[in-house]
Parts: structure tokens; C-alpha cells; sequence
């Protein structure tokens, strides 16, 4: 098996290997359980990002009551999370390669940073408080998805499906909890007036309002409401992971554990054919990460439509409407059929390729889309059965795409930050259009917003596939092979190694 001699190649294969260890060789037990510890650690800091980026679900009515907004208004914090994403998922894939010896401190800092932004966002009585505190969780979902996802890739190399997967599933967790931590905490419906407006506000006070027996109270969101200490358990159980990173940091890896100096170079990291190595041509490289982009806007957009507003579409958009408890119970269904989907789908992936999984997902989503708009807005039981098919054929459909892509693409740094600014983009676009359209046409208006997601996705997945089908050649599967060598070894105190190219570069993937 021929040798690799410089470090930055090692970098390409993807692994943290113990030094001087052959990839047919068992890892030393300490790496072995370092590298679990580390991942099971990655695995609570995703649970933690989806309790704390999906508490806002439940929170959204009285947010907006406290604040005093509307829709729209409140929907520009939402957005504020998603900018913040977007520049957290671009930067953190440059500090992650730049600072690759601290990538424990980075992903510490960008907790406590999430954890502090968590405990003072349901204090906010200004809009521009509550969107600078959603705008630094975002920078920290960013960083945490970026950082994160590359860390426990390069610490498995081959091994790394089972162990990527499990970070989603904890994040489907988190995102499953947070509705039934916020349930205790909201308090009473929010009454509206004849207008369908809030008839309380965060200045009133309880008050007898009418002098004859009949006795009217004002809704206070500060006094009915203490919504603040969901946000409060979720933000200390971040802030403890995120010090647990930081020590881990402080204490580093076992002996014989090597963290190897990634590429540097920035044309090599963001050039389209860098993805396939130079094996296709640049016009079908771009054009498969344009789809890509256009993909994840999409998905992630419909994803934070259904799962930030579906709360207020329960309270607000139907006939009966659902009390605040129902409606924390509601979402809490979609979140656990949305991690069911996850899991179902990480097991399918091993029989079925992903372009005929991404058909069935698409078809599936467009019927249970017709479905919703047909009767949720009057049958509770539908709302129940059909959030949950929705959440189930809805969830597989990211990681399906990221299957689909890497048939034909090697996920460089540069495919995973259009991947996750195609996210971003979709987040601040759908939650942006969806605010509006509450105030409006009304909350009943979200099921026609989701039929418009299904009918895009499906229409992008049909377009993606019609296009690396048409390329020919260049749109096989690829198969990795070993990477040149460097002209120039590394400067600095990184010598040479020799270094075994894994096994999952030399197979097809």
C-alpha cells in the first residue's frame, strides 16, 4: 500500500489515527475510548442545539406577546438566527481547519455563547434584544454544525456513518424534549379580541375592568406565563456541556493520539473540482453544488416553517383550537416521528440507493402536504396523524440529500458550506415570507406555505436527478483513489509521516 508523505494529504483521508497504526489495526483502548467519550459528547451538544433552537416553537405567541409584535415582527428574531447561521457556518469551517489543534475549545466557546444567548432571550421586552440573542444562537448552531460534523469525520474516517447518524437522531431528541420542557411554563391560551388580535400586553396588570359582577382579567405574559425557566433549564444544560468541552480542551487527547494539519490552501478548498478531484468537468462540479444549494434552501426552509409556527397554527389557526398544552404535546409528536424517519432511513440507506429514497421521500411529502390542507384545519385528529407522517418523510430527506451528493461528489469544505448556506438561506427566506403571510392572511395560512415546500423539493430532487443522469460519464459514481502528492511538505514543526491511505479511500464510495 503505497505511502503518503505529507501531513496535509493525511488530512484528506479524514481519520485521527493513533501514530505509527495501520487502518487494519485496532486503535490503542484509550484512543478508542477517547474517541467514543468525544463523540458521545458531540452527540449531547447537538441535543442540546435542538432543545434550544426549537424551545422558540412553543415560545413564539408569547414572545410575541411580551414584546409586543406581531408575526412579522417577531418572525425578524427567527431570522436573526438564521444570519447568525450563516456566518457561523461559514467561519467555523475556516476556524476549524485554522485552529484544528483547539476544535474542543471552539466548539466550548460557541455553547457558552448559545447558553448565555438562551437564558436572556425570554427576558427580551425589545425586539432588537430578542434578535441579537437568536442571532448569537445561530452563529453557535453554525459553528456546532460545521466544526462538529468535520470533527467526528475525520475522528472515524470509514467508521463514520453510525456515528454521524447519531448526531442527528440527538438532535432530533433535543428538538422532542423542548415542546415538553416549555409545556409546564406557558401558562394559559392568549385571549384574543373580536379583531383576532392579543387583548393582553406585557404593560397590563390584572384588573377589574367592569364595575357590575362580571369581572374581566387582562392576560399578563410575565405573570401567566414563566416561560423563562424552560429557556433557563436548556441554557444551564448547555453551558455544562460547553464546559465540559473546554476541560477537555485544557486536559487533551491520550498519548499516541495525533491531530493532523489540515490543507490550507484556499483555492484547493473552495474551487467546485476540488469535490471530484478533477475527475469531472467544472460546469457539472458547480452545477451539482448550485443543486445542492437550491436543495437545502428549500428543505431546511420548509423544515423551520413547520416546526417554529406549527405551536401558533394549533392555538390559532384552527377550529377547535388547541390549548397550549395540546399544542406542546403536538409538536413534541412531530419531533418524534421526525427522529422515527431519521432512524427508519438510516437503516433502508443500506438496501436502497439514495435517488429512489429521495422519489419516495419527495412523492410522500407532496400527498401528506394535500392531506394537511384538506383537513387540518378542522379535524384535530388529522392535525395529530398527518404532523406526524409529515415529520417522519420529511426528516430523511437532508441526510438522503447528503447520501445522494456524496455518489457524486467528495464533501469537501466547500460542498459542506453551500450545503449549510443553502440552510440558512431557506431558514431566513421561509420564516421571513411565513411572518408575513400570518398577519396577513392569519396562522391558517401555514398549510398552503407547506404544499409550496413539498411541490419545490419534489420538483429539485426530479431536477437533480434528470441532471447527473444526462452527464454521462461524469455523472457516475465516483470512486476515490489516492490523492497526489504535495510538491512542498508542510512548514513549521509538522514532519513527514508515512501514512497508509484507509481503506474508504480506496473503495467506492
Amino acid at each position: 500500500m503505497p505511502a503518503i508523505e505529507d501531513e496535509s494529504e493525511k488530512q484528506l483521508a479524514g481519520v485521527n489515527t493513533p501514530k505509527e497504526s495501520s487502518n487494519s489495526m485496532p486503535q490503542p483502548r484509550p484512543i478508542s475510548a477517547y474517541l467514543i467519550f468525544h463523540t458521545i459528547l458531540i452527540a449531547l451538544a447537538r441535543l442540546g442545539m435542538g432543545a434550544y433552537l426549537e424551545i422558540a416553537g412553543p415560545s413564539l405567541p408569547v414572545m410575541r406577546s411580551r414584546i409586543g409584535t406581531n408575526y412579522e415582527g417577531i418572525s425578524q428574531g427567527l431570522i436573526a438566527r438564521s444570519v447568525g447561521y450563516f456566518m457561523g457556518a461559514i467561519v467555523g469551517g475556516f476556524m476549524k481547519d485554522y485552529f484544528y489543534r483547539s476544535n474542543d475549545l471552539l466548539l466550548g466557546v460557541a455553547l457558552l455563547v448559545a447558553a448565555i444567548a438562551t437564558i436572556v432571550a425570554p427576558w427580551s421586552r425589545w425586539i432588537w434584544l430578542f434578535g441579537i440573542m437568536l442571532h448569537l444562537q445561530g452563529w453557535s448552531e453554525g459553528i456546532l454544525d460545521t466544526a462538529g460534523d468535520a470533527l467526528v469525520l475525520a475522528m472515524w474516517g470509514e467508521k463514520a456513518p453510525a456515528p454521524v447518524h447519531s448526531l442527528h437522531l440527538a438532535f432530533g431528541i433535543g428538538a422532542l424534549l423542548a415542546p415538553q420542557i416549555a409545556a409546564p411554563f406557558l401558562g394559559p391560551n392568549i385571549p384574543k379580541d373580536s379583531a383576532g388580535n392579543d387583548s393582553g400586553n406585557a404593560t397590563s396588570l390584572p384588573a377589574m375592568l367592569n364595575s357590575t359582577t362580571n369581572v374581566t382579567v387582562v392576560y399578563d405574559p410575565w405573570i401567566d406565563s414563566t416561560i423563562q425557566w424552560a429557556w433557563l433549564i436548556i441554557g444551564i444544560f448547555v453551558f455544562i456541556v460547553g464546559v465540559v468541552f473546554v476541560a477537555l480542551h485544557l486536559i487533551g487527547p491520550p498519548k499516541g493520539y495525533q491531530v493532523k494539519k489540515p490543507d490550507q490552501v484556499i483555492w484547493k478548498v473552495v474551487h467546485p473540482r476540488a469535490c471530484t478531484k478533477g475527475k469531472a468537468t467544472w460546469i457539472f462540479s458547480s452545477g451539482l453544488l448550485v443543486f445542492l444549494f437550491m436543495f437545502y434552501i428549500i428543505i431546511v426552509g420548509g423544515e423551520r416553517v413547520y416546526s417554529k409556527y406549527l405551536f401558533t397554527f394549533a392555538t390559532e389557526g384552527v377550529v377547535p383550537s388547541f390549548s397550549n398544552q395540546d399544542a406542546a404535546f403536538l409538536v413534541s409528536v412531530f419531533w418524534l416521528c421526525f427522529t422515527a424517519g431519521r432512524f427508519t432511513a438510516m437503516l433502508t440507506a443500506i438496501v436502497c440507493p439514495p435517488w429512489i429514497m429521495l422519489l419516495v421521500e419527495a412523492g410522500f411529502n407532496i400527498a401528506v402536504a394535500i392531506f394537511l390542507n384538506v383537513f387540518s384545519h378542522t379535524e384535530p385528529l388529522a392535525l395529530w396523524v398527518l404532523s406526524g407522517a409529515l415529520g417522519f418523510f420529511l426528516s430523511p430527506v437532508f441526510p438522503t440529500g447528503v447520501a445522494w451528493a456524496s455518489k457524486y461528489l467528495i464533501l469537501t469544505g466547500m460542498a459542506m458550506t453551500m450545503m449549510y448556506i443553502g440552510a440558512a438561506t431557506g431558514g431566513f427566506i421561509f420564516q421571513y415570507l411565513t411572518g408575513a403571510l400570518f398577519d396577513i392572511y392569519g396562522p391558517g395560512c401555514m398549510m398552503g406555505i407547506i404544499l409550496a415546500y413539498a411541490i419545490l423539493i419534489s420538483s429539485v430532487i426530479v431536477a437533480m436527478q434528470v441532471y447527473s443522469a444526462c452527464l454521462g460519464k461524469a455523472a457516475t459514481e465516483f470512486t476515490g483513489e489516492q490523492p497526489e502528492e504535495h510538491p512542498h511538505s508542510p512548514s513549521g514543526n509538522h514532519p513527514s509521516v508515512k501514512y497508509e491511505v484507509p481503506q474508504n479511500l480506496q473503495e467506492t464510495h
